[in-house]
């Protein structure tokens, strides 16, 4: 491509590859993950209450 074209267009090619891959997952957001109903809120992993063990 740079040497028919010139060097720009060994830029431009990736780039417009890029904008084109984010723009197809802007627009396919909504299936990849459905939006929640409320709020959700993650405690991490110390969630649960310690307990003692024989």
């Amino acid at each position: 491509l740079a040497d028919a074209h010139g060097a720009s267009t060994g830029f431009l090619v990736p780039l417009a590859g890029t904008v084109l891959a984010l723009a197809t997952l802007l627009a396919l957001r909504s299936r990849l993950a459905p939006r929640s109903a409320g709020r959700t809120v993650a405690r991490g992993i110390g969630h649960r209450e310690p307990v003692m063990v024989d």
